[in-house]
This record gives C-alpha cells, structure tokens and sequence, in this order.
C-alpha cells in the first residue's frame, strides 16, 4: 500500500533528524502530505545541516491520464540533487535498502555556502 510507502519515506526522513515543513513554514509544501493533487505530492524537508530540500513525489496513470491514487506514485525526486527514489513494493527488498540510500543522500551534504 503506498500511504505506507510514504510514511515509510517520513519515518526515514525522520530517524536522520529531518523535519516535514508545513505549507506555511514552505508555501511550495503540498497542504496534505499525503495527497496527490495533480499527480504531485511536494513536502520540503528540514535536513539536519539547515538546509531545506524540496521532495516532490509522482504519480503516474497508465497512458497518460492523470490521476490521484496513492496507488499509482511512482517515484520521488529530491529537486536539489537530482536523487531518486523508486517506489518498490514493501515486500521486495530493494524497498528498504533504496529507502535507506535515498534518505542518506539527501542528508549527508554540506551547509549552505560551504
């Protein structure tokens, strides 16, 4: 199930010290991290070294339609580096591992203007 997939993905982000941010701490923030609208989910991410990291997460509908099933993500990208997380099912062990690497790169980098 993918509402367990993305608080797999906030508990994660939580155990390294990050932080969701609201929408109004980051306008930009989807106002219910756990809803698709217009096939996005857009949370920004505190990180431990003070930066903030925009994550945006995509669902995609078979030929191209568009869609709000948590079913249908796909992926989540951190905008700032380019990372990416593939949503495998729970089940297969690549979930946890990629899981695991995902959030490790996008918090192990420096402060802002070092």
């Amino acid at each position: 199930m993918t509402i367990q997939r993305l608080h797999d993905l906030r508990e994660a982000l939580e155990d390294r010290g990050c932080r969701l941010l609201t929408e109004d701490e980051f306008p930009a923030a989807s106002r219910d991290p756990f809803v698709l609208v217009r096939e996005q989910i857009v949370w920004g991410v505190l990180v431990p070294n003070g930066s903030i990291r925009t994550l945006t997460i995509t669902a995609y509908e078979d030929l191209g339609r568009p869609t709000e099933n948590l079913g249908d993500i796909f992926d989540c990208v951190d905008e700032a580096s380019g990372a990416k997380l593939h949503f495998e099912k729970r089940k297969d062990p690549r979930w946890k591992t990629s899981l695991k690497a995902f959030v490790w790169a996008i918090t192990e980098t420096h402060r802002p203007g070092e």
